[in-house]
């Protein structure tokens, strides 16, 4: 398994105002070379955890993330903005997140016509909200391809 956390304002510098510092953690299954999977395609799920727009629950975070790796998905976790923070921001946090994942696609051996949302409470709020909104102007501005996906 590969894993590793990116700081979304170190690729989208507009997404660190006001010492906002979102974060997308991968868990990546490891593609064995010896039965040939190596560029085996997975399905993603991008998880918004909860915790009421004041934190995201780390219970609802690296648990899911690793119950989901040995079903054969590629798994993400989106640590979005709090408290403090309001719309439209979390929103562009997940098409920052995305946008991520498909550049990254080839190399993280993603399958992108295979990409979820799940989110619990908050982020259940935020993925639903991402789903009918993601190509508002708010979005649109800042990430002119934003991607559609199911929640």
């Amino acid at each position: 398994m590969r894993h590793d956390c990116i700081h979304l304002k170190e690729h989208y510098k507009f997404l660190g105002a006001n010492g906002a510092d979102p974060t997308l953690n991968y868990y990546l299954p490891f593609n064995m070379t010896e039965m040939e999977r190596e560029h085996q395609k997975r399905p993603c799920i991008l998880i918004c955890p909860g915790g009421g727009y004041g934190f995201c629950s780390q219970r609802e975070s690296e648990a899911t993330a690793l119950h989901f790796l040995p079903q054969g998905f590629n798994a993400f976790i989106l640590t979005y903005s709090t408290e403090g923070y309001r719309y439209p921001t979390q929103i562009r946090e997940v098409a920052a997140a995305l946008e991520l994942i498909y550049e990254n696609a080839e190399k993280w051996n993603c399958d992108t016509t295979k990409i979820a949302l799940m989110g619990f409470s908050a982020g259940g709020h935020l993925t639903a909200s991402y789903v009918t909104k993601f190509d508002t102007s708010e979005v649109r501005e800042l990430f002119p391809e934003s991607k559609q996906v199911k929640a």
